[in-house]
C-alpha cells in the first residue's frame, strides 16, 4: 500500500509495508514488512527548512490541555494530538485519515484505540515508566530496567529539542501531558524522579508504538525479502471478529511504513542501547520479535484499566480552619469508592478478542467493588506537598496516615479525615478567606482481588506478559476538590501591601448590639441597651482584647429620660467600660464580654440622677459572660465570619449580645 502524495509514494514506491495492531492502552503487531531500510540520517536533504519551535511548544500544550480536560475535550483532542504527531487514524469500515504528509511517522491507530485511550484518560488511569521498563526487562533480559528508563528519558529529553517538526511535537507532548497532570513532574527536568513519572493511556500509546516502530526499524535487515519474521510468525494476529465493534480490514490492519519511520526516529539513544547487548539492529528482526509480542501483549493487558472508576464522597461541602495555633479544628471525613463497571461493552468487547487472539482469555468481570486495592493519598492544594500533609492550611488528623498500610474494603472504600492545620501565629485582626482544597487518591491495583482475578482466569503458570502486568503498580487516580474557609490577618493588623487591598472589605472590629434588662416584669423594668464598634486595644499572647465604642440607651418604662443615649466614651471619666476578649489558643476560639455605660440625666423632666448600667454582662454576677465563637455566612458576600453571640438570665435580670467580626 503506497502513500497517497505524489513525492513520497514516488520516494518509497516498491517497499515492504510492516503492519501493527494498536489496542487500549498500548499497541500489537499484526505484521511488519521487511523491504529496504533506510537508516534515519540516511539520504538526508541537504538542508532542513527551520521551523517555527515556538509554535510547537505552544501547540504540545494546548493540546495537552484539552486532552487532560475531560469528556468532550478529551475525546476531540486526542485523535487530533495523535494526527498532529504523525499517526493515522482508521476507522471501523476501514476507511483511513492520514495526518499531513510531511508529518506522517507512518504508524496507525484504528478509532477503537483512539476511543480506548479517551476512555483511559477519563477514568485516570496510569502506569509508573520505572514499571513500564522493568516489564520490557522481562521480555529483554539482557538489558538492566534502570538503563530502559534512563535512555527514554534521555530520548525524550533529546527529542523536545528536535528540529524534526513532528518529532519534536511527539516529544513536547508527552512532556505536556505530565506537567499539566494533577500530580505534575516534568521530564525535561535533569533531578525528575523517575519513580514519580505516572503514564496515561495517552503517553503510554506515543511511547510504546515508537519504541516498537524504531525497533522494528532499527531490526530490519537492508537485504530483507519478501516478508519479514515477524510477519510470519506465530505470534502474528489475525483480524478481529468482522462483527466486532473494533473490525479491522481483512489484509493489512494496521500500516506502518518502515520509511517514514526511519525519518522520524525517537528512540535513538534506547535503541542504540538495545543494539549494544545484540537485541536491536540490522538482521534482528528474527530475533526481537517474538518479544516486542511479548511487551506489545503486555500493554494489552493494561487494557483492563479502562473500566475502572473512582469517585468521592464527603460529609461536608467546606472544611473551616481553626483558628488555634495549638490544635485542629473541624474535621472532614472524605471517602474513595472504587468499582469496576464493565458497561462500556463495546471497549471491553474487543479487549477480549484481542486478548484470545494471544491466547489470553479475558474474563469480563462483573460491575462491582475493587477490593483491597492499595490506596496512596496525596494534599494537591492547601499549600501541602505530597503524601506528608504536614506543611500548609490542611493537614491529615490524627491517625490518619496517607500512604501506609491503607487498602479498600469489601465495598471497594477508603475513608481518610483532613483537618485544618493550627495557625503559625496568633491572628491579631482574622478575616475569612475562601482557599481550594483538593485531595487525591491513587489506586494500586496490583494487590486488589480482581488482577489476582484475572491472572487465575488466565490459567496455569502465568504467561511472559500476565507475570510483566502483575510486577507493574497498575493504577488510576482521581482528585476531590472543595473549599477551605481560611483566615488572614486584616485592617490595622495586616501588612501594608494586605491593607490597601482589603481597606474596602474589612478591618479590625466587631460590630453589633447588646440589651440589659434590671429585673423580670418587663412593664417596670429599666433597660441598658448598646449599639457597639469593638475596637482593637491590645493583645496579650493569645488573647486578643478590644475596647467599646458607640451609643448606649437608656429606658425607664415609668418616666422619661433626658438624654435617653450618650456617645461612649473610655477615656478616664467618660462612664463606659468594658472589655471584649478573644482568646485564640483554644478550638473553638473563646471569648469574655462585659460592657457598662452611666451618665448623668434627668428624669420625669426634673430630678437628676445616674442612668445607664451594665447593657452586656451575667446577670447572676455582674461579671463577664463567656461563650465560644461561632461562625455565619454573610447573605450578601457568602464569606464566613466570626459571632460573637449569646443570651443569659439570673437574679439580677436578663442580657443578650450579638456581635460579628468586620
Amino acid at each position: 500500500m503506497a502513500r497517497s502524495n505524489g513525492q513520497g509514494s514516488s520516494a518509497r514506491r516498491g517497499r515492504r509495508i510492516a503492519t501493527a495492531c494498536a489496542t487500549a492502552l498500548a499497541i500489537g503487531i499484526t505484521a511488519c514488512g521487511g523491504g529496504e531500510h533506510r537508516d534515519a540520517s540516511a539520504g538526508a536533504p541537504a538542508s532542513t527548512p527551520a521551523i517555527d519551535t515556538a509554535q510547537i511548544d505552544v501547540q504540545a500544550a494546548s493540546l495537552a490541555t484539552q486532552i487532560l480536560a475531560g469528556g468532550a475535550q478529551t475525546a476531540a483532542a486526542v485523535p487530533a494530538a495523535l494526527k498532529a504527531t504523525g499517526f493515522a487514524i482508521q476507522q471501523p469500515d476501514g476507511s483511513i485519515g492520514q495526518p499531513d504528509a510531511a508529518a506522517s511517522q507512518g504508524l496507525l491507530f484504528s478509532q477503537w484505540d483512539v476511543d480506548a485511550m479517551v476512555a483511559g484518560t477519563d477514568s485516570g488511569g496510569y502506569v509508573t515508566l520505572d514499571d513500564v521498563s522493568a516489564a520490557i526487562q522481562l521480555a529483554f533480559p539482557e538489558l538492566d530496567a534502570s538503563q530502559i528508563t534512563a535512555n527514554i528519558l534521555a530520548d525524550i529529553g533529546a527529542d523536545a529539542q528536535s528540529q524534526d517538526a513532528t518529532v519534536r511535537l511527539w516529544a513536547r507532548l508527552i512532556v505536556e501531558l505530565g506537567r499539566q497532570r494533577e500530580a505534575p513532574y516534568d521530564l525535561l527536568d535533569p533531578n525528575v524522579d523517575p519513580t514519580q513519572v505516572d503514564l496515561d493511556p495517552v503517553q503510554l500509546n506515543l511511547l510504546i508504538q515508537g519504541f516498537v516502530g524504531d525497533v522494528v526499524v532499527s531490526s530490519t535487515a537492508a537485504s530483507a525479502t519478501s516478508a519479514s519474521s515477524l510477519a510470519n510468525s506465530s505470534t502474528r494476529l489475525q483480524a478481529l471478529d468482522a462483527e466486532a465493534p473494533c473490525t479491522l480490514t481483512k489484509t493489512q490492519d494496521m500500516i506502518m511504513d518502515q520509511a517514514a519511520k526511519a525519518e522520524k526516529f525517537g528512540f535513538k539513544q534506547l535503541v542504540k542501547y538495545l543494539d549494544g547487548k545484540g537485541v536491536a539492529g540490522a538482521g534482528t528482526l528474527g530475533k526481537v520479535s517474538g518479544r516486542l509480542s511479548n511487551v506489545l501483549t503486555y500493554a494489552k493487558l493494561l487494557a483492563s484499566l479502562l473500566a475502572f472508576k473512582e469517585n468521592f464522597t464527603a460529609d461536608l461541602t467546606e472544611l473551616v480552619r481553626t483558628l488555634s495555633t495549638r490544635s485542629g479544628g473541624q474535621q472532614m471525613k472524605i471517602t474513595v469508592t472504587v468499582q469496576f463497571d464493565n458497561g462500556n461493552a463495546q471497549l471491553l468487547n474487543c479487549v477480549r478478542q484481542v486478548g484470545n487472539l494471544v491466547g489470553v482469555d479475558f474474563k469480563l468481570t462483573p460491575t462491582g467493588p475493587i477490593k483491597n486495592a492499595e490506596i496512596i493519598w496525596y494534599l494537591l492544594a492547601g499549600d501541602t506537598s505530597g503524601s506528608a500533609g504536614t506543611l500548609g492550611y490542611l493537614r491529615w488528623a490524627q491517625g490518619n496516615l496517607p500512604n501506609v498500610g491503607r487498602f479498600t474494603d469489601d465495598n471497594g472504600q477508603d475513608t481518610i479525615t483532613i483537618e485544618g492545620a493550627p495557625q503559625k501565629k496568633t491572628l491579631i485582626d482574622p478575616h475569612s478567606v475562601e482557599k481550594p482544597g483538593k485531595v487525591h487518591a491513587k489506586i494500586n491495583l496490583k494487590s486488589a482481588n480482581i488482577v489476582q482475578d484475572l491472572l487465575t482466569a488466565i490459567g496455569g503458570a502465568a504467561s511472559l506478559p500476565a507475570e510483566m502486568v502483575y510486577r507493574t503498580g497498575l493504577g488510576f487516580e482521581r482528585s476531590y476538590s472543595f473549599t477551605v474557609v481560611d483566615w488572614e490577618e486584616c485592617g490595622a493588623s495586616a501588612n501594608a501591601t494586605k491593607k490597601s487591598a482589603q481597606a474596602a472589605t474589612c478591618s479590625d472590629t466587631w460590630t453589633g448590639t447588646a440589651s440589659f434588662t434590671m429585673g423580670s416584669d418587663l412593664a417596670t423594668a429599666p433597660v441598658t441597651s448598646a449599639s457597639v464598634t469593638w475596637v482593637f486595644d491590645n493583645a496579650v499572647g493569645d488573647v486578643v482584647h478590644y475596647r467599646p465604642t458607640g451609643t448606649a440607651s437608656y429606658s425607664f418604662p415609668t418616666c422619661s429620660i433626658t438624654p435617653a443615649s450618650v456617645t461612649m466614651s473610655t477615656v478616664p471619666g467618660g462612664g463606659t467600660g468594658g472589655d471584649l476578649a478573644i482568646d485564640y489558643s483554644t478550638e473553638p476560639p473563646t471569648y469574655a464580654l462585659q460592657g457598662s455605660t452611666v451618665w448623668l440625666a434627668s428624669y420625669c423632666g426634673g430630678a437628676q440622677a445616674g442612668a445607664g448600667g451594665s447593657w452586656v454582662a451575667d446577670p447572676a454576677t455582674f461579671q463577664p459572660v463567656h461563650g465560644t465563637l461561632a461562625f455565619t455566612q454573610d447573605p450578601k458576600s457568602r464569606a464566613q465570619r466570626l459571632t460573637v453571640r449569646g443570651n443569659a438570665a439570673g437574679q439580677g435580670g436578663s442580657s443578650s449580645w450579638n456581635f460579628t467580626k468586620d
